[in-house]
């Protein structure tokens, strides 16, 4: 099974908000933190290779093929979006949010450990 990283799953939620602005506002906790993290780690893959090299280990990420040139440009558009999120997303801090945020993560997790659990646990 390919496992790809939490925050390519966002665009279920991107279109979410589209159809449903006050549901896909539950995930403003999530989509907030999936932002930074993500901006924080595109630019490390970006200064050090190696890191693209061991998230691989356990996810698959569309540039990983890619030439040079291409991942750049596509790791900027990345963060670009992700810049978009971090300014237009409908703002949502109550408990549900956090609650809907933090299981959805926990979904993920589980998911993440099943796949890998050969490469995890030996």
């Amino acid at each position: 099974m390919v496992l790809y990283p939490i925050s390519y799953y966002s665009v279920c939620i991107v279109l979410l908000v589209f159809v449903d602005q006050k549901k896909g506002s539950l995930f403003y906790p999530y989509m907030v933190l999936s932002s930074v993290v993500g901006i924080i780690s595109t630019i490390v893959g970006l200064t050090y290779p190696t890191w693209e090299n061991y998230q691989e280990k356990y996810v698959t990420t569309i540039p990983f093929g890619f030439s040079r040139i291409h991942r750049i440009l596509f790791n900027v558009m990345i963060i670009g979006f992700k810049l978009l999120v971090l300014l237009y997303w409908p703002r949502n801090t109550s408990s549900l949010a956090y609650t809907v945020s933090v299981g959805w993560v926990c979904l993920y997790l589980i998911v993440f450990v099943l796949v890998n659990k050969n490469r995890i646990y030996g």
